[in-house]
């Protein structure tokens, strides 16, 4: 405050100033109420409101999006992933679709394994099948879930399959086929979608600059001087 006065309301980053401000004065109440004691904290009111603005603290990270203007690399990138923004919500879409359809069928078949089998007696492998697929595989959420974490790494669905063989070898191979599709397959046509609609953003880019290049350069000897630059923004 002292170094900026009057710059500090009324400056360019004036909401930042303001926004550090609100932190840095939640942070000093927290530290007045710890040494408070239970008691005298009553005579001065209700301050677990106060808490709340601790949660403030959280944003001055976002600070760290002002570093991107300085950064040409890393702002290019910002700009290709916000360009992909369509085409990601139609690509997780996509990718929403086939795991539910398939969680459907590996559902139904779990389902009517773990009805088969209720009142039969097991060896230990047996249990632990139905063990794993109570927990992975019993309804659509853990299905879903569980297809997910197959895909992206988070379980290792080799022995997530190992119910679906033990079922019967068609389940497991179907299992196997469908990571085999959606590792290898769709999620690499899914990449080269987003590099494509990327490069496509660029060379759009490009071609609007050229074209502006060669409106200004009116005298088509491939330079531009002051005089047709300054000539070009006043027409």
């Amino acid at each position: 405050i002292l170094a900026e006065q009057e710059k500090f309301c009324r400056g360019s980053n004036k909401y930042w100033n303001v926004f550090e401000l609100i932190c840095l004065a939640s942070m000093a109440m927290d530290q007045v109420l710890v040494f408070m004691d239970k008691e005298s904290s009553k005579h001065i009111g209700n301050f677990s409101m106060f808490r709340v603005f601790r949660l403030l603290r959280i944003f001055r990270a976002i600070r760290a999006i002002r570093l991107v203007s300085y950064l040409k690399e890393l702002r290019v990138l910002l700009a290709s992933v916000v360009s992909c923004a369509a085409s990601l919500f139609w690509a997780a879409l996509l990718f929403l679709m086939f795991v539910c359809l398939y969680a459907l069928y590996l559902e139904d078949i779990s389902l009517a394994y773990l009805k088969e089998t209720y009142n039969n007696e097991f060896d230990q492998s047996s249990k632990d099948t139905i063990t794993n697929l109570k927990e992975n595989w019993n309804g659509m959420g853990r299905t879903v879930r569980s297809l997910v974490f197959c895909i992206t790494g988070g379980k290792e669905w080799a022995d997530m399959s190992q119910p679906f063989w033990i079922m019967g070898t068609g389940n497991g191979i179907s299992f196997m086929l469908f990571m085999s599709l959606m590792v290898i397959g769709l999620l690499n046509i899914l990449i080269g979608v987003f590099v494509g609609e990327a490069d496509t953003k660029r060379q759009g880019r490009d071609e609007e600059s050229s074209r502006l290049f060669d409106i200004l350069d009116t005298d088509s000897d491939g330079l531009l001087s002051f005089d047709e630059i300054s000539e070009g923004f006043q027409n």
